[in-house]
């Protein structure tokens, strides 16, 4: 059974042989496609790189910036805050309430155009002396 064995593995080393040296030689293809990967992104790692620290001080500059600018600005900011705002809400509150009342006038328009050439007749009821 040994020499029946050894019989069937010797005539099968040569196609597994044939087998391990293919799979030897796509290794060594894959391991040349990674390392032409590698050559190529490394430049443009290194841009990236460049690129990224570039940004990461344009942005350090700017919070400085920003951070002068809030301090010379502090007081005015306040104020506006304070004060500004509040007289917005004002402003908003009644700019609304004339665009509510042309609303209504625009309506009665459309549905009586006539009221722009005669006086609207007096509301109300009339009250004999």
């Amino acid at each position: 059974q040994l020499l029946a064995s050894l019989r069937q593995t010797s005539k099968n080393l040569p196609g597994l042989t044939e087998q391990a040296w293919s799979m030897l030689d796509e290794a060594e293809r894959t391991l040349k496609v990674y390392r032409r990967i590698g050559e190529g992104v490394e430049p443009d790692s290194r841009r990236m790189a460049a690129q990224l620290e570039q940004a990461t001080r344009n942005l350090a500059e700017l919070t400085t910036e920003l951070r002068n600018l809030y301090g010379r600005n502090n007081a005015q900011l306040e104020h506006f805050v304070s004060e500004g705002v509040p007289r917005a809400e004002q402003t908003l509150r009644e700019m609304e309430r004339v665009l509510r009342k042309l609303n209504t006038l625009a309506n009665r328009l459309d549905q009586d155009p006539s009221l722009l050439i005669r006086e609207p007749p007096p509301a109300g009821i009339t009250v004999p002396e």
